[in-house]
C-alpha cells in the first residue's frame, strides 16, 4: 500500500488499464506480484533479466533526463522494454473495493502521524 501511496504521490495513476514492471528479487515471488496486482488494480510484468533491481530507478530518471511528464509519458520511456516483459500477475476482479481512495487516505493519515511522532 505504501508503494501504491508515493507512486501516486509522484503523479503516477493506474487501475484496471496500467501496468506495474517489478524486477529484482521479488519478481520470482508470485505471491508477491499477485499482492502487488491487487493492490495497483493493474496488470504485473516481470523481466527474465537478473540483477535488475536499480532498473526502475534507472528509467526514472531517464524518463527525468528527457524532461519528464511535460515532455514525454513513462510509458513511452519504457516502451522499448515490451518485447521483453512478461504477464506475471493480474488483479482479483474485486481488488478495487479493498484498496480503494479511502484505504490510501486513511494509510496518509498513518504515514502522517508516525512521521509527526518520530520528530
Amino acid at each position: 500500500l505504501a508503494k501504491r501511496f508515493h507512486a501516486e504521490r509522484m503523479g503516477f495513476r493506474l487501475g484496471e488499464n496500467g501496468r506495474v514492471l517489478v524486477t529484482g528479487g521479488a519478481s520470482a515471488n508470485t505471491a508477491i506480484l499477485q499482492v502487488i496486482a491487487d493492490v495497483f488494480n493493474s496488470n504485473v510484468y516481470t523481466l527474465p533479466a537478473v540483477n535488475s533491481a536499480a532498473l526502475g530507478g534507472a528509467y526514472r530518471a531517464l524518463h527525468l533526463y528527457k524532461g519528464g511528464t511535460d515532455k514525454v509519458s513513462y510509458e513511452e520511456v519504457l516502451s522499448t522494454l515490451d518485447k521483453d516483459i512478461k504477464l506475471a500477475a493480474q488483479p482479483n476482479k474485486d481488488a478495487d473495493k479493498i484498496y480503494n481512495p479511502e484505504l490510501l487516505k486513511r494509510f496518509e493519515c498513518l504515514e502522517n502521524d508516525v512521521t509527526k511522532s518520530s520528530r
